[in-house]
């Protein structure tokens, strides 16, 4: 493979202790490329920006990572309710929803409600559920 001013086998020598990982995000078609190693050709980059068009291509480095702006994350974190952490933690104690009302001393129909998210889960509640799954009570109050 030949890049711009790079060929096949070429080296470039950098110090040392200089390291510099890239996640490289193209829109369209999607792909993903992640880069680690010791200098990154500019010419690499500029070879991806030119392939598939620079508008259409992300480039964020280790120190500009945060995954909470990746659009996967934003529709992951939609997804996150208190009502399905319930049943989440319901589900991984191997409790009916009958078991885990009679732990809190409620009925299973508000447990129900409390998974499907038709009815808040009370703070006195989130409690509860914090203290019998050994889990943070912000899991359960969104």
């Amino acid at each position: 493979m030949h890049i711009a001013g790079l060929h096949a086998g070429e080296t470039r020598k950098v110090p040392s202790w200089w390291r510099w990982d890239m996640f490289i995000t193209v829109k369209t078609p999607h792909t993903e490329f992640r880069l680690e190693g010791a200098g990154i050709p500019q010419e690499f980059i500029e070879t991806i920006k030119k392939t598939f068009g620079a508008g259409n291509v992300n480039l964020e480095d280790d120190d500009s990572l945060n995954v909470d702006d990746w659009d996967a994350c934003k529709e992951f974190k939609k997804s996150i309710t208190a009502g399905g952490n319930l049943r989440f933690y319901r589900k991984m104690h191997k409790l009916t929803q009958v078991q885990l009302a009679e732990r809190i001393g409620s009925d299973k129909m508000m447990v129900s409600k409390m998974e499907r998210n038709v009815i808040p889960i009370s703070r006195k509640n989130a409690l509860k559920f914090a203290s019998l799954f050994k889990a943070g009570v912000q899991n359960f109050i969104l």
